[in-house]
């Protein structure tokens, strides 16, 4: 079975648009401030020593923030972006 990508946090899976942690049973997200929170966490888990301030930081980097709603999510707007490469 080929796996693809949860379409709000980019996890491998196998089936479905989003994953366990992301989603219910039905498929409905989970919103977005407590499955941020578990990630947060999960990396704060993960990467003994780190702030919880910092891995909220690194939790939006490595996110890809899912707009839900016409204004997406405040963190959203503040996820860095990467830099612009040059195409000349």
């Amino acid at each position: 079975m080929s796996q693809h990508q949860c379409q709000s946090c980019a996890m491998p899976i196998e089936t479905g648009v989003y994953c366990q942690y992301c989603a219910d049973e039905r498929g409905n997200l989970h919103p977005f401030e407590e499955s941020f929170e578990r990630m947060a966490q999960f990396m704060s888990r993960q990467t003994p020593g780190i702030s919880p301030d910092e891995a909220k930081k690194q939790t939006l980097v490595l996110r890809q923030v899912v707009v839900r709603g016409p204004q997406g999510h405040p963190l959203a707007a503040k996820r860095p972006r990467p830099a612009p490469t040059n195409q000349g």
